[in-house]
């Protein structure tokens, strides 16, 4: 079973945070950790998140001492997870995020070898779908940006969008 890494940004809200990964801790997965980064926020996030999940054997909070950006926040925690945790794969998701579907980990290796990025649907609290394109089909796959460089050999590969 492939080793996930889970990556959640955390910057002065680490109530979202903290529901997040709660939502997290129910996937029907095995072989995940999941890695909270607090960008330096001074609100005692860290302190607080740390203390939450002290007792969680798959949880690791980390601190960027200030606040880095989404970037460099989330590659804090991607590093993390590749160096520290030997993930094989990394998933960064968004503090405010609640994850429903307790498949998620599963349906994303399904596609670990399509040289693909995944975005979810995003549904907001009115249960309205919040994507920024609509699903693509025929042609206009291709008059919009799907395409990628794969494994540092110019290989272009037209990206799959699964929704």
């Amino acid at each position: 079973m492939d080793k996930v890494g889970i990556v959640v940004l955390n910057y002065l809200n680490y109530e979202d945070t903290i529901e997040c990964v709660e939502s997290l801790l129910d996937l029907n997965y095995d072989n995940y950790n999941i890695v909270v980064v607090d960008n330096g926020s001074d609100n005692n996030s860290f302190e607080i998140l740390k203390n939450e999940f002290k007792e969680s054997d798959n949880i690791y909070v980390l601190n960027t001492g200030e606040n880095l950006g989404y970037a460099k926040g989330n590659n804090q925690g991607i590093d993390y997870c590749r160096n520290n945790l030997n993930a094989e794969h990394v998933m960064v998701i968004n503090n405010d995020t609640i994850a429903e579907d307790k498949n998620l980990l599963n349906v994303l290796l399904e596609h670990k070898d399509d040289g693909i990025v995944l975005g979810p649907k995003i549904i907001n609290l009115e249960g309205k779908n919040q994507n920024p394109m609509k699903k693509l089909t025929g042609i206009n796959i291709i008059k919009n940006i799907f395409y990628f460089i794969l494994n540092k050999i110019n290989i272009y590969k037209q990206i799959k969008t699964i929704f």
